[in-house]
C-alpha cells in the first residue's frame, strides 16, 4: 500500500468565526461559509462591532463545545510541525482507512484529529505511517489470501476431478480440509469454490471490529504522530488523551440542564 499525495488546500482551513448562544455563551468556532448560512437562514445575527462573531437567535439543545479549550481557541493556518503557511494539507491523525469504520461517537462533530501539515511534512509522516498500517492489517490480509487459495483448490477439484492424479487431489484436499469442517459433500465444495467471488473482506473494518479498546488505538496514533514529527505548533488544547467529542458533549449537556 503506497500512500496517495495529500491534496493542497485551496483556501484557508480556519476562519475562527465565534458562535455564541442567545445568553452570550461561546459555543464553538466555525467557518465564514457556515456563519453566513446561519445568518441567511435567519437563525443567527451579527454582533455589532465584532465582524468575527455571530449570535444564535434560538436556545440550542446543547452548548456545543462550551468550556473546551481546543474548540474555543482560535487556530492558525500553518503547518503544526514546521510553521509553514505554504502548500497546506489536512492530515487525519487517526487514519481515515480505520476511522471510517469506528462508531459514530468517535467521529461525528469532531475535528480534534484533523490537523494542518505542509505537503513536505505530510509526505514525510506518511512514509512512516503507511508501514504501520500495513503491519496492523497483515494478519487479516494473510487470512484472505489463504481463503482465496482454498476456494481455488475447491474449484480445481469440482471442475477437474476425473482428470486429477491422486497426488494432485491430495495436494488440493490438504488445502481445503481446514475450511470444510469435515463436510466434504459436493454442496460444501461448491460453497467454498464460490466464496472467492463474494469474499470481499475489508481488512480495515475487520481490524477495527476486533479492537478491544478504541481509545487506546486513538492514543497510539496521536503519540506516533508526535514522536515522528515532533510538532511545534499544535493547537491549544490538543491532547493525546482526548475523549470523543460526543461523550464530552453529553457531559456538558448534563451540566447545562442542571
Amino acid at each position: 500500500m503506497s500512500h496517495t499525495n495529500p491534496q493542497t488546500l485551496e483556501r484557508k482551513h480556519y476562519d475562527n468565526i465565534k458562535v455564541f448562544s442567545p445568553d452570550d455563551i461561546l459555543m464553538f468556532l466555525t467557518s465564514r461559509r457556515k456563519a453566513n448560512w446561519y445568518l441567511k437562514k435567519g437563525i443567527a445575527e451579527d454582533i455589532i462591532g465584532d465582524a468575527s462573531s455571530i449570535k444564535l437567535k434560538f436556545k440550542p439543545n446543547q452548548l456545543g463545545h462550551h468550556g473546551d479549550d481546543f474548540y474555543l481557541n482560535e487556530k492558525d493556518n500553518i503547518c503544526v510541525c514546521c510553521g509553514s503557511s505554504c502548500e497546506l494539507t489536512r492530515h487525519h491523525v487517526i487514519p481515515k482507512c480505520f476511522s471510517r469504520y469506528m462508531p459514530a461517537k468517535y467521529t461525528k462533530h469532531s475535528s480534534h484529529d484533523v490537523l494542518l501539515l505542509c505537503r513536505v511534512c505530510h509526505e514525510k509522516y506518511e512514509d512512516s505511517a503507511t508501514a504501520i498500517k500495513m503491519q496492523m492489517i497483515e494478519p487479516f490480509a494473510q487470512n484472505y489470501s489463504e481463503v482465496r487459495k482454498a476456494s481455488s483448490a475447491a474449484r480445481a477439484i469440482l471442475n477437474n476431478y476425473d482428470n486429477l492424479s491422486f497426488e494432485r487431489f491430495q495436494h488440493y484436499f490438504h488445502i481445503i480440509e481446514n475450511y470444510l469442517d469435515n463436510d466434504f459433500s459436493q454442496e460444501a465444495l461448491r460453497n467454498l469454490a464460490n466464496i472467492n467471488s463474494g469474499y470481499q473482506k475489508n481488512w480495515w473494518a475487520e481490524y477495527i471490529a476486533n479492537l478491544e479498546n478504541l481509545d487506546e488505538f486513538n492514543k497510539f496514533w496521536r503519540s506516533h504522530f508526535i514522536e515522528t514529527l515532533k510538532p511545534k505548533y499544535l493547537p491549544h488544547g490538543w491532547s493525546v488523551d482526548r475523549l470523543p467529542s460526543l461523550i464530552l458533549a453529553e457531559q456538558k449537556q448534563e451540566e447545562y440542564s442542571l
